[in-house]
């Protein structure tokens, strides 16, 4: 029988694209040229969802909830690597993610209460988590941060270990002039509106560890676009600071530090995390700490499963470890 991995691999597209195609998910950004190829081959190859979901014994609705946007997601690699590890995910546990509430698309009050479980993704109030759990307490939280909600699941990767290995090996090389250049972290409320910014993880812990070697910290927090991470480094390279090595929040970001470095002819080190496809084309080549996306989302599903089955009822707050790429703007 033909299954939505069958179709994916025929046309080139993750598994979780042609679910949400076939789903008729309006909010998915991709050309309708994929659209037709991704349903006509659902067509040739008989692909027959209600008795895949028959036989599968498909009983489970799931909800996300994301602070993303479909053209933000679109555009973001570690997002889009989300989605595909949960709708692969869905397939493999027989369950069906049926619903996507996008925060800033609200036409009105969020209600989750119908569904057999909530995945959330992005940053979000500590005090919203409290009023979704009100209405489904089958709850897994996605987010760069351990949010510790009582009664909750979380889900996420170790990024201050990872800074903290990083500088720690930047250090060992002799570098002590060490900058950082990043963003703000944003939260929203269940409307659709950010409430509050506050410091990303990747910048707290650079802080910190600055702190601790009683060095001098160099944060330029620009924003999160690579045009962003640009004016940025301008400005890192025009104070009068000496700079040896840059740590940078994301990949996108190294992106624009590279463009700089490179046109002033500057040989500094540089690190940044994601591990996006294009990292390993750049000239130089990026070194970047690899964040198990595809396996967050894997598992933010699981946990979703297993909350709405009573498999268990205690909250599971989960960390899934990263690890350095070594390549050419930093070799350790």
């Amino acid at each position: 029988m033909t299954t939505i991995r069958d179709i994916a691999q025929k046309a080139g597209v993750s598994a979780g694209t042609v679910s949400r195609i076939l789903n008729e998910d309006d909010t998915l950004s991709v050309a309708a040229s994929t659209r037709q190829r991704v349903v006509q081959l659902a067509d040739e190859l008989a692909y027959n969802a209600e008795k895949l979901q028959t036989n599968r014994k498909w009983t489970k609705s799931i909800a996300v909830v994301t602070t993303l946007s479909a053209e933000q997601e679109q555009v973001d690699e570690y997002y889009r690597k989300i989605w595909r590890g949960i709708y692969e995910a869905s397939e493999k546990k027989g369950v069906k993610v049926s619903h996507i509430f996008r925060l800033q698309n609200l036409s009105e009050p969020l209600d989750v209460s119908k569904f057999a479980a909530v995945i959330f993704v992005g940053a979000i109030e500590k005090y919203a988590i409290h009023e979704l759990y009100l209405k489904n307490p089958n709850l897994v939280l996605i987010d760069d941060r351990l949010v510790h909600v009582d009664g909750v699941d979380a889900v996420t990767t170790d990024l201050k270990e990872k800074v903290f290995e990083l500088l720690n090996a930047f250090w060992t090389s002799g570098y002590r002039d060490i900058a950082f250049v990043g963003g703000k972290r944003e939260s929203m409320d269940l409307s659709g509106h950010y409430v509050s910014v506050d410091d990303d993880t990747r910048y707290a812990a650079y802080m910190s560890w600055m702190q601790s070697k009683h060095l001098t910290p160099r944060a330029v927090l620009a924003g999160w676009r690579t045009a962003d991470a640009v004016t940025a480094t301008n400005e890192l390279l025009n104070s009068e600071e000496k700079i040896d090595a840059i740590l940078v929040a994301s990949d996108p970001l190294a992106v624009g530090v590279l463009k700089v470095l490179s046109e002033n002819e500057h040989h500094i080190a540089v690190a940044s995390f994601n591990d996006v496809e294009i990292g390993k084309y750049l000239t130089p080549s990026l070194t970047t700490v690899h964040i198990p996306a595809e396996e967050i989302g894997q598992t933010a599903l699981v946990q979703a499963v297993e909350r709405s089955t009573n498999t268990r009822n205690w909250p599971i707050w989960l960390v899934i470890p990263s690890y350095i790429v070594y390549r050419d703007t930093f070799v350790n």
